[in-house]
Formats: C-alpha cells, sequence, structure tokens
C-alpha cells in the first residue's frame, strides 16, 4: 500500500460534464498541452515573468476565507464557487488560483485541476507547490512522464522541498522503479526525519527490492512515529511473516485489525499465521475473510444457493465443491471430499480443465466437472478451501490416510515404457521451478545448477518433472544429459501423475508437484525457503498432511546450502539402503 502526501485526495462532489467523447479528448488535448508548456519553460533564464500580483479586496479576502473553510469541512462543491468568485474579483489571486485546483483534485476532477494549475503559474511561474500539485494531477490522469518533469521542476525550484521527493519517489515506485523511488524517499526523510508517509513508502521499495530487514527498519520507523497507523502495522507484520516471523507478526498484525476492526487484509494474513503456528481454530475462522479482500473478492462465486456447514441434513441433497486458487491448493484439500459424501451428500466437484482427469479417481460417490463446463443442479455450494474450516480441523484430526489420489494404469504403463529400464539404483524425479512469473518465485525455485549439484558424486538417474523449464536452466539441461526431459508430453496431471508413479522419489520445491506426489503416497522429498508456506508449520521435517513427505528447509533465508548438503547426506542413504535390498534379494534368489 502506497501512500502519497498529496493535499487532493478523492471525496464526493460532482464532476463536470463532459459534452462528447470527441469535445473531452479535444480538452484534454488542449490542458495536456499548456501545461507540457510549462513544464518546458527554463526558469534560470528568466523565460517567463511573473505577473503582479495586487493586493486583494476585502470582499475578495472574505470570499477566499470563506471556501477555505468550506474546503476544511468537506463541502467541496460550494467550496469550489467561493473560490471561483474570489477569481472572479482577483484573477492574479495565485492562493485563491492554487486552492481551487487542489479541491478540484479533491473531488476527481483532474482536468480541471490541471486547468486551474496552469493558471496558477501564469502568475507565478516560479511557485513549486503549485508544480508539485500540477505532477500529481498529471499522474492521476495517467500523463506518467510529464508528473516526473512536474516533480522535477518543484525540486529545482525548490531542493529542499521534501513532499516533491516523497511523491515523485511515490510515483516511481507505482511504475515499478524502486531503486530510483527509495533515493527520493530517503532524501524526503534527510529534510524531514519524522516524515511518517515516506518512512513508511520507504518500507514498501525495499520490500519490493526483496530488501526485508531494512524494510522492517522503515515499518518500525513508521509505527513509532504514528502508533495509530493501521498500513504501516500491515506492513510491518507481513515483512515479519516473510521473514519467518509468525509469532512476532502475528502481534503486529493484530495491532491492524485492532485499529481498523474491517481490515480483511490484515485478518487474512493473520489467519496464515495461526495456521503456520497450528493454532487451527484461529486460523481457519480467520481464513475466511480471504473473500473480503481485494486480491480475492473478485473470484469469489456468486450462486443463489447458500454455502454448506457441517451441521446440514443431506436428505439426498447435492452440494457443489468448487476449486480456488492453485493446482497445489486443490490437490491438498480434495482430500475433504470424501468427508462430505461420508456424510451421505451427492457431491459435484469443480476443478479446473487440467485436473479433471486426476480427480475422477478421487471418490468414485462423486461427479467431476471442469471449470467453465455447465453445473449440473444443486443444493448447497462450498469453496474447497472452506473445507478444513467447516471440519473443526486441527492439527490432530487432518485426514491424512494417502494415497487418496490414483494414476490412470494405462497412463502409468505407457510412462513404464518411455522411461524404459532405470539407469541406475534410484531414479529420481526433479521439480526446482514454478511459474515463474509468481513474486514468490525468486524465493522458493532452486537453480538446477545448484541443485543438481546434490548428485554429482552419485549414480543416480535424474528425470524432469517441469513442464516448462526457465531460460537461465535451459543450458544447464543441454550440458548435463543425466536430466531427461519429457516436458512435451506432460499435457496434463494425469501425465504427470503416471510419470510419478514410475519414479522411486521425487524431490521438489513447493509446487503442485509436491502435493501431487504426497497425495499419490510417492516417497517426496520437498525443499522449502527459509520462510515457507503455511502448510508445511514451523520447524518441522515431516508434515501431517502428507506422511510420505519430508521437509528440507533453508536454515538462512536465500541460502539453499545446507539444504544441498542434507539432500546429499539422505541421497547416499538412499543409495546404500537399495544397494543392500538388492543384495539381500540377490541372496534370497540363490
Amino acid at each position: 500500500m502506497l501512500l502519497r502526501l498529496i493535499t487532493s485526495i478523492f471525496a464526493s462532489g460532482t464532476p463536470r460534464q463532459k459534452a462528447s467523447n470527441t469535445a473531452a479528448a479535444d480538452e484534454t488535448g488542449v490542458v495536456l498541452a499548456r501545461a507540457r508548456k510549462f513544464l518546458k519553460q527554463d526558469m534560470a533564464n528568466g523565460a517567463v515573468p511573473a505577473r503582479p500580483i495586487g493586493e486583494s479586496n476585502d470582499e475578495a479576502k472574505g470570499l477566499l476565507a470563506r471556501a477555505r473553510g468550506l474546503r476544511a469541512s468537506g463541502n467541496l462543491v460550494e467550496a469550489s464557487e467561493r473560490y471561483r468568485e474570489t477569481i472572479g474579483l482577483d484573477p492574479h489571486n495565485v492562493e485563491a488560483v492554487y486552492e481551487l485546483g487542489i479541491c478540484e483534485c479533491q473531488q476527481g476532477d483532474w482536468l480541471a485541476a490541471i486547468a486551474s494549475f496552469c493558471n496558477a503559474l501564469e502568475t507565478d511561474p516560479a511557485n513549486a507547490h503549485v508544480y508539485d500539485e500540477l505532477a500529481v494531477a498529471l499522474s492521476s490522469l495517467g500523463f506518467q512522464e510529464e508528473a516526473l518533469a512536474g516533480f522535477d521542476k518543484a525540486i529545482r525550484l525548490k531542493p529542499d522541498f521534501a513532499a516533491a521527493h516523497f511523491n515523485r519517489g511515490t510515483l516511481l515506485s507505482t511504475l515499478g522503479r524502486h531503486s530510483e523511488a527509495l533515493r527520493c524517499f530517503d532524501l524526503a526523510i534527510s529534510m524531514h526525519n519524522d516524515f511518517v508517509e515516506a518512512h513508511y513508502n520507504r518500507g514498501n521499495a525495499l520490500l519490493a527490492l526483496f530488501r526485508e530487514e531494512e524494510a522492517l527498519s522503515s515499518y518500525a520507523t513508521t509505527v513509532s512515529l504514528r502508533g495509530d497507523f493501521a498500513e504501516a502495522h500491515y506492513n510491518l507484520g507481513n515483512t515479519l511473516s516473510v521473514l519467518g516471523k509468525p509469532k512476532d507478526a502475528l502481534r503486529s498484525l493484530e495491532c491492524a485489525i485492532a485499529l481498523r476492526p474491517h481490515f480483511a487484509e490484515a485478518a487474512y494474513n493473520a489467519s496464515l499465521c495461526y495456521l503456520q503456528t497450528g493454532a487451527f481454530s484461529s486460523g481457519w475462522r480467520l481464513y475466511e475473510r480471504r473473500w473480503q479482500t481485494p486480491a480475492q473478492a473478485s473470484f469469489k462465486r456468486q450462486f443463489s444457493q447458500p454455502q454448506w456447514s457441517l451441521d446440514d441434513d443431506a436428505l439426498g441433497r447435492t452440494v457443489l465443491i468448487h476449486a480456488e486458487q492453485g493446482f497445489g491448493d486443490t490437490i491438498q484439500f480434495c482430500r475433504y471430499v470424501s468427508l462430505v459424501a461420508d456424510r451421505g451428500w451427492r457431491v459435484i466437484v469443480e476443478v479446473p480443465a487440467s485436473l479433471k482427469s486426476l480427480l475422477g479417481s478421487l471418490d468414485g460417490r462423486m461427479q467431476v466437472v471442469a471449470r467453465g463446463e455447465a453445473l449440473p443442479p444443486f443444493d448447497m455450494h462450498i469453496p474447497m478451501l472452506s473445507l478444513p474450516g467447516a471440519f473443526r480441523t486441527e492439527l490432530h484430526t487432518i485426514p491424512s490416510k494417502v494415497p487418496y489420489l490414483e494414476a490412470d494404469h494405462m497412463r502409468v504403463e505407457h510412462w513404464k515404457r518411455m522411461l524404459g529400464k532405470k539407469t541406475a539404483g534410484i531414479r529420481i524425479g526433479l521439480m526446482w521451478s514454478g511459474r515463474t512469473t509468481s513474486r514468490n518465485e525468486r524465493k522458493r525455485a532452486i537453480p538446477l545448477q545448484l541443485l543438481t549439484m546434490a548428485f554429482s558424486t552419485f549414480d543416480v538417474e535424474l528425470v524432469s518433472m517441469q513442464k516448462e523449464v526457465p531460460v537461465e536452466d535451459q543450458p544447464v539441461m543441454n550440458h548435463d544429459k543425466r536430466v531427461r526431459d519429457f516436458r512435451e508430453s506432460l499435457e496434463d496431471f494425469s501425465e504427470t501423475a503416471a510419470l510419478i508413479s514410475n519414479i522411486d522419489l521425487v524431490i521438489s520445491i513447493d509446487t503442485a508437484v509436491a502435493h501431487l506426489a504426497g497425495a499419490l503416497g510417492k516417497p517426496v522429498w520437498i525443499l522449502l525457503p527459509y520462510a515457507a508456506d503455511w502448510r508445511w508449520l514451523l520447524d518441522r521435517s515431516d508434515s501431517p498432511w502428507y506422511p510420505s513427505a519430508r521437509l528440507f528447509r533453508q536454515s538462512r533465508q536465500g541460502d539453499w546450502s545446507n539444504v544441498i548438503e542434507q539432500l546429499r547426506h539422505e541421497i547416499a542413504e538412499s543409495i546404500a539402503t537399495c544397494s543392500a535390498m538388492d543384495l539381500t534379494d540377490e541372496a534370497a534368489d540363490s
């Protein structure tokens, strides 16, 4: 959440009527051209002399005072009228023209505001504050390069203008230019050390640059300066969570919720911290707040049928369970479908098309449909990730029986023929990268070259389970002939399940493939970043969700070296165990 230190904020008001789209475009072009003229003028050469500013008469002064009072009370429409009356009596009253522009910004009438700021500059072309607000209005209309020029002009006119440095940094952050933004926030803070918003946005920029420890310091400073700043407590909590400190994060998130009880994002993120620390009861309850967050509200399904609960009687009725979020979430939580069917309900499960075939093996009592297909009639519904809360799941009651998914036998035989006879004592499937578009990918992915170092001294057969190989890993794939590549054949998760069934061990980062291996009951070693997802809990090498899983965690943020060493050790033991079993089998045969 970025803050902008601007006088102009959105408020209720009546925007001006536009005669037509063509007329509006023409008006925008005229006003923008005028603004650009001022932005290009060279103040150092005195190219635009200031107009004389006369003394306002008593009537104009009285109207200006009334306009200010109306604006302060939120009566923006009437305030604008009083400003215009003031300007009618005193056309060169820069304060009145400038404040009219601010009032128009507050009503969201950015084009009128730009025109007003240009009018102010006609009289006072060296006014840094007017350029700053002009830039804000330009930015709000999407003219970002012009806005940057406006902030630059304001700063040239007034180098110690902290607010202009701040606003420039905020715009750069929205453009993804976080390093430049950080320099702006640092300048603003150097001029105004208790500049709360600058400390806050500095934290945001640092977080975007993956400099979490420094971001933490900025957010801590922010809340020390303004204890009632709910968003700062929220971001402080999020940063602590990213740093693998969910218990500390909870304290900050709870502060944010106390300050803003309807702060859905804080409640949702608090739910993840509760779940990660094993406090499932509180976690599932707050997890339902996810539908109130901007990120997920648009994905909430709108059905006329009520949401299912554990206390509802089946009575021959049908419930729709619809998947949400990622493939891994669906694979993990589809285990609850059988529990619903056990209570006598007819069950329809809606999932992404790439999972439809796979989930056909889940429970013969249910009907699987792909998202986008016509839904059969149903009486109630429930999002899939609401099922653990509905069943009041605790750590000791997690339905952990595996396998609960099964690969298609014909596909398994097909992959057996494709893979051929094992070329080494142990066949290992590798998954080292997920979606390259995900922001979290930078932390959870492991470079293929680094991962293969764990196998450098062992005779093992390596099989890539990647449907997509990151560009930076392709040279390693081309060079290391031990890694077999089947990406063209992995059309959906049914194919991946059949491949897994022909593999001795899956080694994967936190992806849907890891969940699939666990759901199939296949031995799977999951490589986790220092601050792992909530479902892997804290400080455990096992998972109550998947009995066949082992967890390998980073001991330091961003450092996979301990994981690679642990893999080396465990692979050596696995190979020794396999060799011992082979010798035992040979002795029995003789």
